[in-house]
């Protein structure tokens, strides 16, 4: 006996290219940069939904989701003896072994790359061709990032992340004549394109408000966590089709100079670094094959393209 039409998204839902085409909207705009319009056609369907993860997606609204560290991370570009931080990975993932006890809040952690032109021209680069890159098998600069450790949280998600982490109905099966999808897949669904925008716009902000020197472009993306949809924040100022000046202008200071004391990460366990293994060739096609599946059963977890992009093991 079919349920009765709650949310309209359940008869979107009910066929596998109905979600595929509705989840390709989103993605094209988070790929051009239009987080505005990702949230206008978010919100209507948010505004909507009347469940626990509806609330909470209300309950996380874009000034409660905030950034922190960014200030101390341009302290460290700017103070940086090395080549010049032309570019710069940000990846939001979960703890891979977490605590399911009652009560408790599951903060997501942050994966921080910091990068100089030396293996891919990020100082030169427009959004169409950092994006490409984005997409390759394994992205020219994935494993050549900088050694620089700073301490950046994202604050205001724990809530629905946590829901979602407790989310009893993430796979939606298709089987027979189409009917509507189920209510809570709907909800499950809408609560991850929730957090994923709501991640994307703390980063945008810090990005475009303070750039680092030398206008430096972000990619941010979620790395396992539905949906890994990657998006590109461009410096206001810095052409979108590239800079070929940027590299001079990015501040250099001598070593003796440079005086910044970072926090010890390893203590925090919130940023890790360095944990990019050689590519394995052999397993490279399936792991092609997981990406951006939008309409089917997430698989069971293994290292997808974004956790290459970002250097998740």
């Amino acid at each position: 006996m079919n349920q009765p039409i709650q949310h309209g998204l359940q008869a979107v839902f009910a066929s596998g290219e109905g979600e595929a085409a509705w989840s390709a909207a989103l993605h094209a705009l988070f790929a051009k940069g239009d987080l505005a319009g990702a949230e206008r056609l978010l919100t209507q369907q948010v505004a909507t939904l009347d469940s626990e993860i509806g609330t909470l997606c209300r309950a996380a609204t874009r000034d409660a989701v905030v950034l922190k560290g960014w200030d101390e991370l341009i302290e460290a570009a700017h103070g940086w003896p090395g080549e010049p931080i032309t570019g710069i990975t940000l990846g939001v993932a979960n703890e891979p072994d977490l605590a399911f006890d009652k009560g408790v809040l599951h903060t997501p952690y942050l994966l921080l790359g910091l990068y100089a032109d030396t293996a891919w021209p990020w100082s030169r680069c427009g959004r169409d061709a950092l994006m490409a890159e984005a997409a390759a098998e394994c992205p020219a600069w994935a494993g050549s990032e900088e050694d620089i450790e700073v301490f950046l949280e994202l604050t205001g998600l724990d809530p629905l992340n946590t829901a979602l982490i407790h989310h009893k109905q993430r796979f939606f099966i298709r089987e027979g004549s189409e009917a509507a999808a189920p209510l809570r897949y709907v909800d499950y669904v809408l609560g991850c394109w929730w957090r994923a925008l709501r991640f994307h716009q703390a980063v945008s902000e810090c990005a475009k408000a303070r750039p680092l020197p030398g206008q430096v472009p972000v990619l941010s993306g979620l790395v396992e966590l539905r949906p890994e949809v990657p998006a590109v924040h461009w410096p206001a100022g810095r052409s979108v089709r590239g800079r070929s000046q940027q590299r001079a202008a990015a501040v250099r200071v001598d070593i003796d100079s440079a005086g910044f004391d970072a926090p010890d990460m390893a203590a925090k366990g919130l940023i890790q670094r360095n944990l990019l293994p050689e590519p394995e060739p052999e397993v490279i096609g399936s792991q092609l094959r997981r990406r951006f599946a939008l309409a089917e059963p997430e698989p069971a977890p293994k290292r997808g393209l974004l956790a290459r992009m970002f250097g998740r093991g």
